[in-house]
């Protein structure tokens, strides 16, 4: 499932990346991948609140994570502070982000298990 959607995610030198050694980013591409955290922006592009979707800002979640290593908030943020406000902003989109992917993948497994409950159904009035 993971794999038919997600090539770029796991694929390193060309070989595939086991799914234990992935990492965030290899997580966030495989969600995109799946439809379940969609984007509307694309990487590298000035930000845009009215085309970003929640895929966007998860992006812009993890980016802000890596602050928490001081050579890279060293070499990307100093000599600004991360405030308080700010802080809560991504607070705030990690919940909405958490809830939007429950919901999705939430809505895509019973999707499967419809699918295999009417094929087992299928199945069943053909040996009828």
């Amino acid at each position: 499932m993971v794999l038919a959607f997600s090539e770029g995610a796991q694929v390193r030198g060309g070989k595939r990346k086991r799914l234990l050694k992935w990492n965030l980013s290899d997580l966030l591409k495989a969600a995109g991948g799946m439809g379940w955290l969609p984007t509307g922006l694309e990487r590298g592009t000035k930000w845009n609140t009215r085309r970003a979707k929640i895929g966007d800002y998860v992006e812009a979640l993890r980016q802000t994570r890596n602050f928490v290593h001081p050579g890279r908030y060293v070499c990307d943020r100093s000599p600004s502070i991360v405030t308080k406000p700010y802080l809560e902003r991504f607070l705030n989109i990690l919940d909405v982000s958490a809830d939007c992917l429950f919901a999705e993948v939430n809505a895509y497994i019973l999707a499967q298990l419809e699918n295999v409950d009417a094929d087992d159904s299928k199945g069943d009035q053909d040996l009828d």
